[in-house]
């Protein structure tokens, strides 16, 4: 449950930076692609919606995580690059852990989030 709302998160918040960019329907224009005969072959499948206010109180949650916490899972679903070999020992240095125990982290984030989610004051 909390993994598919952590991707509704990571879907919304990565693609409102390209709507940024124009608003203008010329902006939002996508080529059809040319690598695919469409009537030989079936099209892509469709992108999966996002809930905007699902991601917006995921993103409250987040915003709310220690500083450990936020930037592994933020890594860890947005910047994905950055978990490779040759960049992921910078990565736990700016994210003040061990390379050993970055899985625990990130386990331990999406518990946090989840509490703050069904907590209520």
């Amino acid at each position: 449950m909390i993994d598919d709302q952590l991707e509704n998160w990571q879907r919304y918040y990565r693609d409102t930076y390209a709507r940024r960019k124009t608003l203008s329907l010329e902006g939002r224009y996508v080529i059809e692609r040319k690598d695919i005969d469409y009537e030989e072959e079936a099209p892509p499948p469709a992108k999966k919606p996002v809930r905007r206010k699902e991601a917006e109180h995921i993103e409250a949650a987040i915003i709310k995580l220690p500083y450990t916490y936020k930037l592994c899972l933020t890594v860890e679903y947005m910047y994905r690059w950055a978990l490779h070999d040759h960049v992921f020992h910078k990565t736990c240095a700016i994210a003040k852990t061990k390379r050993h125990l970055w899985d625990d982290i990130v386990k331990k984030a999406k518990l946090m989030v989840e509490n703050k989610l069904t907590t209520t004051y």
